[in-house]
């Protein structure tokens, strides 16, 4: 996937995990801060990892000789370290990039940004 369809499908899943929040609250939800809801929906799992296969495939390769990914902030280092355990814990017999792909493709723990950024994605997303 390219890097701008991930920022568009982070987007969208992001506002669905919203949504979510906001539904699990019932009728009390119109009481709650948005802030609240917000922390909630940041508790569920994202669909996917949102990051390419070539940025991804440069930093595990960096950190299996030992060196940092090129990412910035405790979020993306927790998504390398994540997407890295995933890539060791596969055993099987198929290519790199199979796996991968596959890897960067199924479900994770979380979004893997600050809550200053998911709740400004948000907030964009309130005023359209």
């Amino acid at each position: 996937m390219e890097s701008e369809d991930l920022y568009e499908q982070r987007r969208k899943d992001i506002f669905e995990a919203y949504e979510k929040a906001i539904n699990s609250f019932g009728d009390m939800a119109k009481f709650i801060p948005k802030s609240v809801i917000i922390e909630k929906a940041m508790t569920y799992r994202a669909p996917r990892f949102y990051v390419t296969y070539e940025i991804a495939r440069r930093a595990i390769s960096d950190m299996i000789k030992g060196r940092s990914p090129r990412a910035t902030g405790d979020q993306k280092s927790r998504m390398y370290n994540e997407i890295l355990k995933r890539f060791k814990d596969s055993s099987t017999n198929t290519s790199s990039f199979t796996i991968l792909m596959d890897i960067l493709e199924t479900e994770t723990e979380g979004f893997y940004i600050s809550k200053k950024q998911f709740s400004r994605i948000i907030y964009q997303q309130l005023k359209r």
